[in-house]
């Protein structure tokens, strides 16, 4: 059985042979096609063309011609549905009368299969980019605090018995510092490749903001105490569907953000509430340094990501905004970033809003 259409037309351009394969291909009987036009077969903005390439072929006599697949010509199923095909077209001469036979491909799979692999190919583009950039921060922002903590031993080692308690007490604090910056830094890219990987389970359930914010703040109160840095938040009970583990990882990156770019004296505050697009929106607001607007649009992209030095001298590596954007994805939500300089940053994100909330269990609470 032939699984290409062939299909013979004379000088008139009318139809004179119409295989198996052609009624498939087209949903139409042979006896329906015999003697018609041929642009029967053709939508309309297919027809002007095709009648070009048959005054050329006719004219100069080209060996073959693939009419489909660059100039994407379509044919016309008897529903109306057009498609694209490619053909292969002879010339013969009977009697002196010109017969044009065409080798009809529909290629509707091979367009997909192309525009799929176009895709694919694309996204694994992006994939490298994020691999690339993935690796430079293992490889530039990993080595960083394991150097400093090296020096720090180093430097320990050899003068231990000259060094007072003092200076022995500051040495043990770089190095706790650069510990702590390391195990940070693990912990993010550990947790950015699960997210990656699909690794990490996304439960949402209906969770009041009002208690994830305190949550947030609780855990970071004694970091904002040694900084200087008020914390607060708003009193309004807002209930999201969310993924406690997620939102709390969200909450806990940009409080702390928030905290490391604000100078003594500041403040930071956490704002949640339903915006007038029928989500919950978190705001956390700071009286900090501010960033440059053409950084904004960045600070949520690992292949454009920038680290950043904060008050303190410590150097970030940008990942955390990133997980936050990765788990705002998850929930459906966006997340962005409004700042200027000296004035202040705010950092927004949405969540679905819950649209019921658990009751406490009150089973027993009016026993006597």
């Amino acid at each position: 059985m032939a699984m290409d259409a062939i299909i013979t037309i004379d000088e008139q351009h009318r139809v004179t042979f119409f295989n198996g394969a052609a009624e498939r291909m087209f949903g139409l009987k042979a006896e329906e096609v015999l003697g018609q036009h041929m642009e029967l077969l053709l939508p309309a903005e297919s027809r002007l063309l095709h009648r070009g390439h048959l005054s050329d072929f006719a004219q100069h006599g080209t060996h073959a011609r693939e009419v489909g697949r660059h100039r994407r010509v379509h044919g016309l199923r008897a529903n109306g549905e057009k498609f694209p095909i490619e053909a292969a077209v002879s010339r013969v001469v009977v009697d002196g009368k010109q017969f044009f036979t065409a080798i009809v491909r529909d290629v509707s799979e091979t367009l997909r299969f192309m525009e799929k692999l176009q895709e694919s190919n694309q996204k694994l583009g992006e994939l490298n980019a994020t691999k690339d950039k993935f690796f430079n921060i293992i490889a530039h922002d990993l080595r960083s605090p394991f150097n400093t903590l090296l020096g720090f031993i180093e430097l320990l080692e050899k003068n231990h018995a000259r060094y007072d308690d003092l200076k022995r007490g500051q040495m043990i604090g770089h190095l706790r510092q650069s510990s702590n910056m390391a195990l940070q830094l693990v912990e993010e890219l550990l947790q950015w490749a699960r997210s990656q990987t699909g690794r990490i389970d996304y439960s949402p359930q209906p969770y009041d903001l009002k208690n994830m914010a305190y949550d947030a703040i609780y855990s970071l109160r004694n970091t904002a105490k040694a900084s200087g840095v008020l914390l607060s938040q708003s009193e309004e009970s807002v209930w999201a569907l969310a993924d406690m583990p997620m939102v709390r990882t969200i909450l806990r990156n940009l409080v702390s953000n928030a905290i490391r770019f604000t100078p003594r004296g500041g403040q930071v505050r956490v704002e949640h509430f339903a915006n007038p697009e029928g989500m919950a929106q978190v705001e956390v607001v700071d009286t900090g340094v501010g960033i440059e607007q053409e950084r904004l649009p960045k600070l949520f992209q690992i292949e454009k990501n920038l680290s950043t030095i904060d008050l303190q001298g410590n150097k970030g590596t940008g990942l955390g905004l990133i997980l936050c954007a990765e788990f705002v994805s998850r929930h459906g939500g966006r997340v962005w970033a409004e700042s200027e300089l000296g004035k202040g940053s705010k950092f927004c994100f949405t969540l679905p809003l819950a649209q019921e909330f658990p009751l406490p269990d009150l089973e027993g609470a009016f026993d006597l």
